[in-house]
């Protein structure tokens, strides 16, 4: 148990799963928040990778597309996801499958 900024603690459970990997779930205040940021990691990756035309977006050459424009057209396409969140899914993202751009103005999937 871990105690953050707040003073309320973290708990963390470590799961075994049959494929021999681990899985970590935080319990507690951060369960929502993690859904939340592992929903929206899920469209992304969808829309980045696979399907960019469903919601409009235009990637360049080097499929990378640029982060106000990604936000502005999910958001009109029915998802509600802001720009701090996709940082938030960038930075938070285990297998650091997005990458920002060095001026922090476009997204791509690896």
């Amino acid at each position: 148990m871990v105690a953050n900024r707040s003073g309320l603690s973290n708990k963390v459970a470590v799961v075994k799963h049959r494929n021999s990997r681990h899985k970590i779930f935080r319990l507690g205040y951060t369960t929502a928040l993690n859904r939340r940021l592992t929903k929206i990691s899920k469209y992304l990756s969808f829309i980045l990778r696979h399907h960019p035309e469903k919601i409009g977006l235009k990637l360049d050459a080097d499929r990378w597309a640029n982060l106000d424009e990604l936000v502005r057209k999910a958001n009109s396409s029915g998802k509600s996801i802001t720009l701090e969140q996709v940082k938030d899914v960038v930075a938070m993202n285990e297998r650091k499958i997005f990458v920002l751009s060095d001026d922090g103005l476009r997204i791509r999937c690896t």
